[in-house]
């Protein structure tokens, strides 16, 4: 997956975020129900529906994103547990953020200022998915980032430009 990105150029292409969302929800609810995980996606504060917001991306590269970034926290999570996908808009950006249970020591390992020398080395320290999602949103001009959230929970968030 790794090398493959090295040799399919990305498009940037306007991609529906709200619609890839929740396509990457749906069909991650197999293996939700085997963990016996609830998925939630979420519209922002104070929007009763989800908004349909794009973003200029790739959406092969999206969608694989989104994906890895459910499949790991659903992996992380134990029995009732709830992931969630939170959509909202920070000025010229869109995000997509996944909230889980995931270990806490990789939050916290984010939380401590990593300089762009060591970012590589933190996402790779996180397993080759989460190392290919920080490759595939940074050749779409884009930001991954991970905090802790309340009760040790983490939540990752994919960050593009509006479209």
């Amino acid at each position: 997956d790794l090398t493959q990105i090295e040799e399919r150029p990305l498009v940037s292409e306007a991609v529906d975020l709200t619609a890839v969302a929740q396509q990457a929800a749906m069909e991650a609810e197999s293996l939700a129900r085997e963990h016996e995980i609830d998925i939630r996606i979420s519209p922002p504060e104070g929007h009763g529906l989800l908004p349909r917001w794009g973003v200029r991306g790739d959406s092969w590269a999206v969608r694989r994103i989104i994906d890895n970034l459910l499949a790991y926290q659903i992996s992380q999570a134990r029995p009732g547990e709830t992931v969630s996908i939170i959509l909202k808009r920070n000025g010229d950006d869109v995000a997509a953020s996944v909230a889980g249970p995931v270990a806490a020591n990789l939050a916290e390992a984010s939380g401590k200022g990593l300089g762009a020398e060591c970012e590589d080395t933190y996402w790779l320290a996180g397993g080759a998915d989460l190392a290919l999602c920080y490759r595939l949103a940074r050749g779409m001009n884009g930001r991954l980032l991970v905090a802790e959230v309340a009760n040790d929970d983490a939540m990752f968030t994919l960050s593009l430009p509006a479209a």
